[in-house]
């Protein structure tokens, strides 16, 4: 590949000492907004328009979000589009945040106005053992999430768990789905939407 170097955000100077980056929160979609991943906090970044340079939006520490003691490898954003696609309003997006000490992942509702609410956390060590969590993804259909876990020692170096959770009842809950092997060591995931299909309904009255 080519590096398209006019949609590079030097982040020297936005890493806060004592962070760690660890990638961008996905899906990566064209656009003008990126979401980027330290140990500790969430960045935002947004291009302007006039200069078409990438510029700062802000950031979050995940601690003051609720995160006791957060070590966060990665992070994923997720919207029902099928929700979207019908009820024609502006959809909450749910971000998805792994923590790579804890072992389990968090949830955070962000509406379109408003701030970032907690929905809670589900525990994930009894499928990751005594591997270490590295990566999530979303299905973006279905809302099945993926977490990558890496193990140096013994096969498979690396699996891909799936996961169904339910972040709407009284607590979340976590539905174990299956695993992968990989024979390569992963130390995230990535993804991004492809492709997309609707059905439009036109009523005449």
């Amino acid at each position: 590949g080519v590096i398209d170097w006019s949609n590079t955000i030097d982040l020297t100077a936005y890493i806060p000492p004592g962070d760690t980056l660890t990638g961008i929160a996905g899906p990566a979609m064209p656009g003008d907004d990126v979401s980027i991943c330290t140990d500790r906090r969430i960045l935002w970044f947004r291009r302007d328009h006039d200069t078409d340079e990438w510029e700062p939006d802000g950031s979050d520490s995940f601690e003051a979000m609720g995160m006791p003691a957060p070590n966060v490898s990665s992070a994923a954003y997720w919207m029902d589009i099928k929700q979207a696609l019908t009820d024609f309003e502006e959809p909450d997006f749910l971000m998805l945040v792994l923590d790579r000490t804890a072992k389990r992942i968090y949830g955070f509702r962000e509406p379109d106005e408003g701030p970032t609410v907690l929905l809670g956390s589900v525990d994930i060590s009894p499928w990751v053992g005594g591997d270490s969590p590295e990566g999530i993804a979303v299905d973006a259909d279905s809302g099945e999430v993926y977490v990558a876990v890496r193990n140096d020692g013994s096969y498979p170096y690396s699996r891909v768990l799936r996961f169904e959770i339910d972040w709407d009842g009284p607590s979340p809950s976590v539905d174990y789905q299956g695993t992968e092997s990989l024979d390569q060591g992963v130390r995230g995931l990535g993804y991004h939407l492809t492709d997309a299909e609707g059905t439009t309904r036109i009523t005449i009255q």
